[in-house]
């Protein structure tokens, strides 16, 4: 095979589930940019380049960890409640951090979501492009103790993106 069956996501996440799914599926991770190349233009190039692979690879899912620069196990809940509230959170193909990355004290028991102004403020932009494109965070978060980061496993799926979204980026990269 021309694909991993491996993924950095697998030592954060459970995603046996998941990766049973017959379809193509492909990781995101980090991309590296200078710090003045950071802009809209930049990000543009990035997803129509990832698009063009996207269709040659025809993958289903584009998948990865976005991070959020919080621990705070009661805010991430409020957050989390709030993504689902937008429609954003799912315990689809019960992912779910592995025991070594669950974050202490998380509950979404009671937890009522934090208002809008506020989850905009603590979302990162690239968690809000994807969610925006469609995308899903899936299960609960893993803490990442390395980087002082809790992440989200999110998946976009190709058939579900955003119609903008998908004219944006891939209407180009289908017709070749």
């Amino acid at each position: 095979s021309r694909f991993t069956k491996t993924f950095y996501s697998e030592s954060e996440f459970e995603l046996s589930c998941f990766l049973r799914q017959p379809e193509v599926k492909l990781e995101l991770g980090r991309a590296c940019i200078r710090a003045d190349q950071r802009n809209g233009n930049t990000i543009d190039l990035l997803w129509k380049g990832l698009a063009t692979y996207i269709v040659a690879a025809n993958a289903r899912y584009l998948f990865g960890c976005s991070s959020l620069r919080e621990t705070d196990p009661v805010l991430v809940a409020r957050l989390m409640r709030f993504v689902e509230a937008q429609g954003g959170w799912t315990r689809d193909h019960q992912i779910w951090p592995t025991k070594e990355y669950r974050l202490p004290g998380f509950c979404l028991a009671g937890v009522e979501p934090m208002a809008a102004p506020e989850a905009k403020k603590i979302l990162p932009p690239l968690l809000r492009t994807y969610l925006n494109a469609g995308a899903q965070v899936y299960g609960y978060p893993a803490l990442d103790e390395d980087f002082s980061c809790v992440d989200l496993l999110t998946i976009l799926d190709l058939q579900n993106i955003h119609p903008k979204f998908s004219e944006r980026y891939f209407e180009r990269s289908k017709r070749g």
